[in-house]
This record gives structure tokens, sequence and C-alpha cells, in this order.
């Protein structure tokens, strides 16, 4: 009987132990300047290697790897212009769904007057909402990816900023459906991209989860979901960032019969926004199934837009780190 009281106090001491430490990790996690984490975690861009590329009439597509010197690998496929003497492009950082990620480029056509990066997620979670155990896995991929990606977005500003044929002052970012929460947190914390583009990105990621639990048949009630979804991207809420992206340009993009994001989450994150912005309310409803048609019409009304972007000076020859 004493050896089992002995055991119980220690089990005791120990649980109380845990219940500290989680306590701490807890307030520490809620207190945590996520920005400063964004940059600490982008670290310095270590090698940007070539693995393969293609001719597309006046454009080069190539894919290549990212790393930095803390660990972060980001896959990604570059969309360029041929050389043209005396000009340097304006460039955009793309960031769609998990799904897509840099497989992006083969939805839109090829860009003749604009370089284009297009980041699969770093790790490439793979994503399974059908039971708890896989929920919870998915769902804890999933945030550590896109919190990865926001580090790895603000990477490849580093690599295009030493890229001869890239208008230094042009690089945009868009972010698509999930791939907004990710443009919204690197557009508001590096001042690098001169204008950031939200595709049916909206205010309370909480409030979005649970709004798709049903249709995405998660393990829980809309409301348990919401909560959850609420604390576990909490670095990733669009409202935290949007209102540091001004001077800088914003547009929403979005369809007020969107399945996915309520229109008022994305009214209400666009008035939390300062000028210059702009709101474009788009036809038809977002589908999630059919991510093509909404990158379409993202790629017609925004990247005509960002490519009139006026020709810098003559490149300078570096190499593919910009050295």
């Amino acid at each position: 009987m004493k050896r089992l009281l002995k055991w119980l106090v220690r089990l005791g001491i120990l649980l109380g132990l845990l219940a500290v430490a989680g306590g701490y990790w807890l307030a520490e996690y809620d207190a945590r300047n996520w920005a400063l984490w964004f940059h600490q975690n982008k670290g310095m861009l270590t090698d940007a290697t070539w693995v393969s590329s293609i001719s597309e009439g006046a454009v080069v597509v190539q894919e290549m790897d990212f790393a930095n010197d803390r660990g972060l690998h980001v896959r990604g496929r570059v969309s360029m212009p041929e050389p043209q003497p005396n000009v340097r492009w304006p460039a955009v950082v793309l960031v769609v769904g998990v799904e897509t990620g840099r497989r992006v480029l083969d939805l839109i056509p090829p860009q003749r007057g604009l370089v284009v990066v297009a980041l699969d997620y770093p790790g490439e979670p793979k994503l399974d909402f059908n039971g708890l155990v896989p929920a919870t896995r998915s769902a804890i991929r999933l945030r550590n990816a896109c919190v990865n990606m926001v580090s790895g977005v603000m990477l490849i500003a580093d690599w295009l900023q030493r890229q001869p044929l890239v208008h230094h002052d042009h690089i945009s970012v868009v972010g698509v459906s999930v791939g907004a929460m990710v443009a919204a947190a690197a557009g508001g914390v590096d001042s690098r991209f001169s204008k950031v583009v939200l595709v049916q990105g909206g205010e309370g990621v909480g409030r979005i989860v649970a709004h798709n639990a049903v249709r995405l048949g998660l393990p829980f009630s809309p409301e348990s979901c919401g909560k959850i979804g609420n604390w576990l991207f909490k670095p990733l809420e669009p409202a935290r960032y949007v209102g540091r992206i001004a001077p800088r340009q914003l547009t929403v993009l979005a369809a007020k019969e969107d399945a996915f994001m309520p229109a008022d989450a994305t009214e209400a994150l666009y008035s939390r926004a300062s000028e210059p912005k702009q709101m474009v309310w788009m036809e038809g409803p977002h589908v999630t199934a059919d991510e093509k048609t909404v990158i379409a019409e993202a790629a017609k009304r925004v990247f005509t837009e960002l490519a009139k972007a006026a020709p810098a000076g003559p490149p300078k020859k570096m190499d593919a780190m910009g050295r």
C-alpha cells in the first residue's frame, strides 16, 4: 500500500510539472512575436538549385529547390520570360492550395511580361480529414506547413532580389484560398513586397474552419472545430497582418456566393486594411474542387496588372544565387 501511495505521489508530481510546462508553453505561444519569428525562421538563403527546365515559347519554366541555413527547404517552379536587352521584369510569388502547389503554373497561361514563382508547401503535407487521428495529424501538418511557408515566401524574395532579370522594386505576393493566409502574413511583415493580392481571404480563421467543418467531414462539431482552428492557426490570422501592408497596395478578390469563404468574412478583413486598397468581386462561386476556375480568374484579373510595371535598367551578370 505504501509503495502504491508513493507511486501515486510521484505520478501526481509528474502530472503537475507537465501541466505547468504545458501552461507555460501555451502562454508563450499566445504571446509570441510571430512577425519576428517569421524573419528568424527565414534565415539566410544558402542554396538555389536548378533541377530541370523547359521552354514554352518566350517563357522558360524551371524546377528549383531553395534552402536556408536553418534547415528550411522549399520546392518551386519559376516561370521567367526570355531575356531582353535593358529589361528587368516585375515578379510575383504565387501561393495556392497545398495539393496544387508549384503545379499551379500548369493552370495559367505563360506570362511573357512577368516572373512567376509558384511554391510547394514545406514538407509537402498529405492531408486526410476522415477520422479523429488523421484529421488531428493533418491539421497540425497543415498549420506547420503554412507557418513555414510564410518564411519560405520571404526567402524567395531574397532570391528574387538577387536576380539580374527581376525589377527589384516590383515584387508582389499573391495568395489563393489557404494561400491567402500565407500571403497576408508575408506581405504584412515583409515590406519588400510592393503589392499584396488575397484571393478568397477572410477574417477569423476559426470561423472559416467552422463554416467548412461539415463539408470537409471534420470529426468534431463546427463550433469545436472553429475553436481548435482559431487557436491552431492564430499565427496566421490575416486580420493580424493586413493593417501592416499600407502604404503598399492591397487587392482583395472574392465571390459573394462563395461556398468556402463567407463574403462578410472577406469584407471584415478588407475593412481592417488601410489605403491604398481595392476590392474586386468575381462572378460565380468558389468551389474548392474546381481550383482551376478560381486561379484562372485571378490570373486574368491580377497578372496583367502586375506585369505593367515599367522596365528597369539593364540586368547585371549573376549566377542563380545572385553572385
